[in-house]
C-alpha cells in the first residue's frame, strides 16, 4: 500500500510538471524585425575593453550580444543554468515564471535592449532577462531566488488558474561584489569640482567576463559612459553627457521584492534621463526595486553629491549639504534603522571587511581635505599613496570627474600603477564619433 501511494505522488508531480510546461505562457516581448546596425566598437583602454553602442535600445542589445556572442553562450550555460538549476536545484520552469513575474516590472527600453542582446548572441530572451537580474542579484545582494514547487502551484501555473509566483530567497553560492566609494567637492578638493571614485573586489564575476566600459548613444535619451561586464543592461557606475554620475556598493539586507528593478537597472535609467540631481534621485525612489545598496549620485553642475541608503522597500537619503564636501561608504549602512535590515545577512567578516574599507578612504580624505586632487585619487584608488593601508583583492578602481566628463580606470591585474593616468573624456568620445 505503502509503495502504491509514493507511485501515486510520483506520477502527481511528473504529470503536474508536464502539464505546466506545456502550459506555459512564454513571455511577450513586441517583435522587431533585425536590422543591420552598425558593428559595435571595441577597443581597450589601461588594458579594459571599452564598447560603444548607438542606435535604438534594440539596436544597442544586437550589436552588444553579436560582440560577445561566446562570451555570453558561456557565461549563460555554466553561470545560470551550472549554477542556479544544477547546484541550486531550482528548476527551469519555475524560474521561467519568476522571469515573467520580474518582466512585468522592467520598462520597455530595457526589456527591448535585452530582446537585441539575446538574439545578437544567439540566447533566449528569458535567459539573458534571468542573467541580468538573478546574477547580478546574487552577485551585489547576496541572495538567490528559491520559488514554490509544491503541487497546488504546479496545478494552478499550469492550468493557467493564476500568475503569481511565491518566492524566497536564500544566500547565494556566490562571493558577493564587495567595494567602497567616495564623493568630494568644494572645499575638500583643489579648484571645487565633484570628483567621485570606487574600488571593487570583482573576482566574483570573472566567470561573466572581465569589466568593461560601455559607451551608449541612445536615439532618445543621454549619452553615457558606464561599467559593466558583458551582456549587463544595468550599470555599476557611470557619468552622462549632463554631468550626472552614479556609483552603486553592494549593501546585502533582508529586505528583498518579489518583483521589480535591479538598483543597477535604476542606475543605467538615472544616467539616460536624468539631467539633475533631483531628477537621478526621483528615479531610483520612484520606481519599484527588487534589492538595494549603497548608491552615489552627483551632479557636477553645482557640484553636489548625495547618497542614498535603499533596500527593496526602505531609504534613506544622505544629502551632501551637510556633511562637509565629503560622503564614503562600503558595504554597511550608516542609518541606524538600515543597519537592521543588514543583521543576519551581511556577516561578521564582510562587515568588517568593508568597513575597513570605507574607513581608509574617508580617513585618507579627512586628513587630505583642501588638498584632494585628481591626481591624488589616482594613487589613493591604484593603493600607491605612502601610510595608506591597500585594499585586498580589489580588482578595479573608478574616477569619475563629472564637470570634465572624464572617467579613469585602472585594473591592476593588466595595468601597473601609474602606467597610464590619462582620463578617458566622454565629450572627446561622443565629438570623434560624429
Amino acid at each position: 500500500m505503502q509503495q502504491k501511494q509514493v507511485l501515486g505522488y510520483i506520477l502527481r508531480y511528473a504529470c503536474l510538471a508536464m502539464l505546466s510546461l506545456f502550459a506555459f505562457r512564454p513571455l511577450i516581448v513586441t517583435q522587431l524585425s533585425k536590422p543591420a546596425p552598425d558593428e559595435a566598437r571595441l577597443s581597450e583602454q589601461w588594458g579594459m575593453p571599452v564598447l560603444t553602442l548607438a542606435g535604438t535600445p534594440y539596436e544597442m542589445g544586437l550589436q552588444h550580444g553579436q560582440a560577445f556572442q561566446q562570451q555570453l553562450q558561456q557565461s549563460v550555460i555554466h553561470e545560470l543554468y551550472g549554477g542556479l538549476f544544477l547546484e541550486n536545484y531550482t528548476a527551469h520552469w519555475a524560474l521561467l515564471r519568476y522571469a515573467h513575474a520580474l518582466d512585468r516590472a522592467l520598462p520597455s527600453p530595457l526589456r527591448q535592449e535585452m530582446k537585441g542582446v539575446a538574439d545578437g548572441a544567439n540566447l533566449s530572451y528569458p535567459d539573458v532577462l534571468l542573467s541580468n537580474v538573478v546574477l547580478e542579484m546574487a552577485y551585489l545582494a547576496g541572495q538567490s531566488p528559491v520559488l514554490d514547487a509544491s503541487p497546488s502551484t504546479l496545478l494552478g501555473l499550469g492550468l493557467g488558474e493564476r500568475n503569481d509566483v511565491h518566492v524566497t530567497y536564500v544566500m547565494a553560492d556566490k562571493a558577493s561584489v564587495q567595494g567602497a566609494a567616495f564623493a568630494a567637492w568644494g572645499d575638500s578638493v583643489v579648484g571645487g569640482a565633484l570628483v567621485m571614485g570606487c574600488q571593487y573586489s570583482m573576482a566574483a564575476v570573472d566567470s561573466r567576463g572581465e569589466p568593461l566600459l560601455i559607451l551608449r548613444k541612445p536615439d532618445a535619451g543621454i549619452a553615457s559612459l558606464t561599467l559593466g561586464v558583458p551582456g549587463s543592461i544595468g550599470a555599476w557606475a557611470g557619468i552622462n553627457a549632463e554631468q550626472i554620475a552614479a556609483v552603486l556598493v553592494s549593501a546585502p539586507s533582508m529586505d528583498l521584492g518579489a518583483a521589480g528593478e535591479p538598483l543597477s537597472f535604476l542606475v543605467r535609467e538615472a544616467l539616460e534621463n536624468a539631467d539633475t540631481l533631483e531628477d537621478a534621485r526621483d528615479l531610483a525612489l520612484g520606481r519599484r526595486r527588487l534589492y538595494g545598496g549603497n548608491l552615489f549620485l552627483g551632479d557636477g553642475k553645482i557640484p553636489l553629491a548625495w547618497v542614498l541608503e535603499a533596500s527593496a522597500h526602505r531609504h534613506e537619503l544622505f544629502e551632501g549639504e551637510r556633511w562637509g564636501g565629503v560622503l564614503s561608504r562600503g558595504s554597511s549602512f550608516m542609518s541606524a534603522q538600515m543597519a537592521t535590515l543588514q543583521e543576519g545577512i551581511l556577516s561578521q567578516h564582510l562587515r568588517e571587511a568593508g568597513q575597513e574599507h570605507e574607513d581608509r578612504l574617508a580617513l585618507w580624505l579627512r586628513a587630505n581635505s583642501r588638498w584632494v586632487s585628481v591626481e591624488k585619487l589616482q594613487g589613493l584608488l591604484e593603493d600607491t599613496c605612502p601610510g595608506v593601508a591597500p585594499a585586498d583583492d580589489f580588482s578595479l578602481a573608478l574616477l569619475l570627474v563629472p564637470e570634465e566628463l572624464g572617467v579613469w580606470a585602472v585594473n591592476p591585474e593588466v595595468t601597473s600603477p601609474g602606467e597610464a593616468r590619462q582620463m578617458l573624456s566622454l565629450g572627446a568620445m561622443l565629438d570623434a564619433s560624429h
